[in-house]
């Protein structure tokens, strides 16, 4: 089985499309990135779509999954915007096999109704001044160090949630939008957890 497998799909004339440009070279990339690890991925992109699966190992003997997904969708025409398009996309992060944290958290961004909850609720607490965490337990020094590493680094794709579950041992990192800061994405993947 070939390392990593990546499938172009176009309509006649649709490959000079620069959506479709756009969409491949974000895909090889990935691809790029994928290699210089060893890593095994699969996907597929068009001038509207891609799609992204792929799995790295870890520095801590389990791997990392990691998918990347974007698509546009013609908003229709309006009065205001005749050619709307909607983009949507997002990218996850999910480390498995890993004992780092003694109980489940979930990281948000610090929104107006979470903010009512850090005054209310025991169990929700602000990390830092865009993001508020829900845990029962405090959290070590190299602990911290990692959570700001997450919700500090600035990316052009934004951090929507940090999810571990013990039961599970899986720690999920989802960001809104595809991410192509790759010495971020290099930095994530090599952190001793």
């Amino acid at each position: 089985m070939k390392a990593t497998q990546l499938e172009g799909i176009a309509a006649r004339g649709e490959e000079r499309s620069p959506f479709y440009q756009k969409n491949k070279a974000i895909c090889e990339a990935w691809e790029q990135f994928f290699i210089s690890k060893e890593g095994i991925l699969k996907g597929k992109y068009s001038a509207w779509a891609l799609i992204l699966k792929g799995k790295i190992g870890a520095v801590n003997n389990g791997f990392w999954k990691i998918e990347v997904n974007k698509s546009t969708m013609g908003g229709g025409d309006s009065l205001l915007f005749p050619s709307a398009k909607n983009i949507t996309g997002h990218t996850i992060f999910e480390l498995s096999n890993i004992e780092a944290f003694e109980t489940s958290f979930k990281i948000m961004p610090k929104r107006f109704i979470n903010g009512l909850k850090t005054k209310i609720l025991p169990n929700f607490q602000i990390l830092n001044t865009d993001f508020i965490v829900e845990n029962e337990q405090c959290f070590s020094d190299h602990q911290l160090a990692i959570l700001q590493f997450l919700t500090i680094r600035q990316t052009k794709t934004k951090l929507k949630k940090v999810e571990y579950k013990q039961c599970e041992n899986t720690l999920k990192i989802e960001y809104n939008g595809v991410m192509e800061d790759f010495d971020f994405v290099e930095k994530l993947v090599r952190m001793e957890m």
